[in-house]
């Protein structure tokens, strides 16, 4: 695994604090700096004002004849305007879901010396914790949609109530493989922003320097 993160040209990585062993070893009165974006105005929510609804998309129309150029609109439009949207009648179980949810919650739960024998170490990027390189500020960006669909920087509100909890996902391409503009989003009057660059290439790129916000992602065009 040392190789591997030293062939995508990522830095040393640097174990990250259990924030719940912090609370169990002391009580914060403030949210510790690296959980907190100082240079985001914090936002001003009014208990009067309409709160906008999240897009919604059904993936049973996405997959029907009858509905699929309605439902496609409304993707593009929520991937477009929104960066992000709730997806329903995706076929998993709801009952697959809440015990990913259960098992979640369950293994946080653990005393810490119980999860501390699946401790990441030093080095690797698999086991429990988290390891930055470098920069904490690391985003990754893609280029496919030649900034058709933006990401957006993931941000919270802290509840002092209830604990938050997010399940993430990923999808990797191979390290050979190429990604660029879509072919089918690039036309004479929307041209290409972003030249071509390998997976590969693209990491090294990404973890080889000291990243805010989109910088590298700009750098590619």
């Amino acid at each position: 695994m040392e190789n591997e993160i030293a062939r995508l040209g990522s830095s040393p990585t640097a174990m990250v604090p259990c924030l719940k062993e912090l609370l169990i070893k002391e009580t914060l009165t403030t949210v510790p700096p690296r959980f907190v974006r100082s240079d985001l105005d914090p936002p001003f929510i009014s208990s009067d004002a309409a709160t906008p609804h999240i897009p919604v998309i059904d993936f049973h129309k996405l997959t029907s004849p009858e509905f699929m150029d309605t439902e496609l609109q409304k993707f593009h439009h929520a991937c477009r305007d929104w960066s992000f949207f709730q997806l329903i009648n995706h076929g998993v179980e709801d009952s697959v879901v809440e015990k990913v949810k259960l098992e979640v919650q369950e293994f946080f739960n653990l005393p810490i010396e119980e999860k501390k024998k699946l401790w990441q170490k030093p080095g690797e990027v698999e086991g429990f914790g988290q390891a930055f390189v470098r920069s904490e500020e690391q985003k990754l960006d893609w280029i496919i949609t030649n900034e058709t669909y933006r990401s957006i920087e993931h941000r919270a509100t802290v509840n002092s109530e209830k604990e938050r909890f997010s399940i993430a996902t990923f999808f990797n391409p191979k390290q050979e493989k190429e990604i660029g503009p879509a072919s089918s989003l690039v036309t004479p009057e929307n041209p290409a922003l972003f030249g071509r660059i390998t997976v590969g290439d693209f990491y090294k790129g990404y973890f080889s320097r000291e990243l805010r916000d989109k910088k590298f992602l700009k750098s590619t065009k």
